[in-house]
């Protein structure tokens, strides 16, 4: 196995190296981390989704709202 190729172009050499590092550069590890956080957020969304919403209700009695007894709804401001 040779470590290097030359071409003779006219009277020109080129030597091509290999790369020397064998280990994972920024650019993989950066992408991966970058997937990863995307594929988690789209599970969250999705779960979230899925889950019921809670149900609020609402309801007072004619005698609550109404401040003079005549037991008819006057507008009243929570």
């Amino acid at each position: 196995m040779t470590t290097s190729h030359r071409e003779v172009e006219g009277s020109k050499q080129k030597i091509r190296r290999r790369a020397t590092s064998k280990g994972l550069s920024f650019g993989p590890i950066a992408t991966a981390i970058t997937v990863g956080t995307v594929a988690v957020l789209l599970g969250v969304t999705f779960i979230g989704d899925w889950l019921r919403t809670p149900k609020i209700a609402a309801e007072a009695s004619p005698s609550i709202i109404s401040p003079n007894g005549d037991q008819a709804q006057d507008s009243t401001n929570f």
